[in-house]
């Protein structure tokens, strides 16, 4: 039976309702679930990079916003090669181990980055070694560090960047692949294994998020590696673009689901969309979409269960200085406001504000305000209804 929505005291009932609502609901920053809750209840690993800014003056500000809105971290740089092996033989755990120490102390995961990479290791490069002295010194750095965060951290990017933008090449010209041929990508993921038998072992990349001859290579890189029985569990998009130019949310979920059938996880690794300075509301807004619907093909695909933003504010990018005139790309502004992308990642996390489903977001078992006054079903702030169940 419909109920009565004539006027009261010169109101229609839902203005009314919204009155209502307004009195009692707290303020919009303590009704919003954070994106950590939201991710939370998604069962999603949802990250942010944590670089400088976490050992800097900065850093109350920095960890508690870290800490609010996302449940895993990773390290910048600070977990590469040449910063835990900066001489041969010398590892320097202080870094490493404090962020990890962070995460555990804040109920967040630390995810591992990156074990091999033909940047950030000078000494490797700049020495002449051997193949096998090249192989013997990857072997003893991926045994040391995998091993002395065995069971503590769920997964490492193992491989980094070893396919060619070129495509008339497969690999990088790189001095890894001059020293000891391809086969040492093979060789670092079952070294990588050996360390640790449970954790989920990665190779990560750029280009490789859609369709297109970078993706086919690095598809043809891991289906090679599954065919051999290397012990590889995922791969890494690391989504870097300007936010007018990613590739298409269907091809991106296209790739995903044939790297699924190889039995292959994804995970988002180093997402940002850049915009050219200064930013405007409609690139802002453009930026929302696509961080909202780069999440969302995630969400869609069982096999996509890691999704980590390259840093938390932009006060703390590296996107200035690699790409002059361009910024703004990450989820809150420099004085750590969110922007319209934070909205974007908040409704694609399926956001509702204490009970009010907010305009445009998922219906994910909303319900009204008060029960039972216009029956079972969503409601938005207008009081107008947005579908049954």
């Amino acid at each position: 039976m419909r109920r009565n929505q004539g006027h009261i005291g010169g109101f229609t009932l839902p203005a009314f309702l919204i009155l209502l609502v307004a009195s009692f609901a707290p303020t919009p920053s303590t009704a919003k679930e954070s994106l950590r809750d939201l991710a939370d209840k998604q069962g999603i690993l949802f990250g942010a990079a944590a670089g400088t800014a976490f050992f800097g003056r900065d850093s109350t500000v920095f960890k508690a916003n870290l800490e609010k809105e996302f449940n895993a971290l990773v390290a910048e740089y600070q977990m590469k090669f040449g910063q835990l092996q900066p001489t041969r033989g010398d590892f320097n755990w202080a870094a490493g181990d404090r962020m990890l120490a962070f995460a555990d102390t804040n109920r967040m995961k630390l995810r591992g980055h990156c074990l091999v990479w033909h940047k950030e290791a000078a000494w490797l490069e700049t020495t002449t070694f051997t193949k096998e002295e090249m192989f013997a010194i990857l072997k003893e750095h991926i045994l040391t560090v995998v091993g002395r965060y065995k069971g503590r951290i769920p997964q490492w990017d193992v491989v980094n960047e070893a396919i060619s933008n070129n495509p008339d090449s497969t690999y990088r010209d790189t001095f890894l692949f001059r020293r000891m041929g391809n086969e040492f990508i093979d060789s670092c993921f079952r070294w990588a294994r050996q360390a640790d038998p449970d954790v989920q072992l990665f190779y990560n990349d750029y280009w490789n998020e859609g369709l297109g001859p970078k993706s086919d290579k690095v598809y043809n890189l891991l289906k090679g590696l599954k065919d051999r029985g290397v012990p590889v569990d995922g791969v890494g998009l690391q989504c870097h673009f300007r936010y007018d130019s990613l590739p298409s949310f269907a091809d991106m979920d296209t790739n995903i689901k044939r790297l699924a059938q190889l039995g292959l996880k994804v995970a988002f690794t180093e997402v940002d969309y850049r915009i050219l300075l200064p930013a405007t509301p409609e690139a802002l807004e453009k930026q929302k979409e696509d961080y909202q619907g780069t999440l969302q093909v995630c969400l869609a695909n069982p096999n996509c269960k890691t999704f980590v933003i390259w840093g938390v504010t932009d006060a703390y990018s590296w996107i200035p200085a690699s790409y002059p005139g361009w910024g703004a790309g990450l989820l809150l502004d420099s004085a750590y406001a969110p922007k319209p992308a934070y909205d974007g990642i908040w409704t694609g996390l399926g956001g509702v504000s204490d009970g009010i489903l907010v305009p445009g977001t998922p219906l994910r078992g909303a319900r009204p305000f008060f029960p039972g006054w216009f029956g079972t079903g969503s409601w938005d702030a207008l009081g107008r209804a947005l579908g049954r169940r």
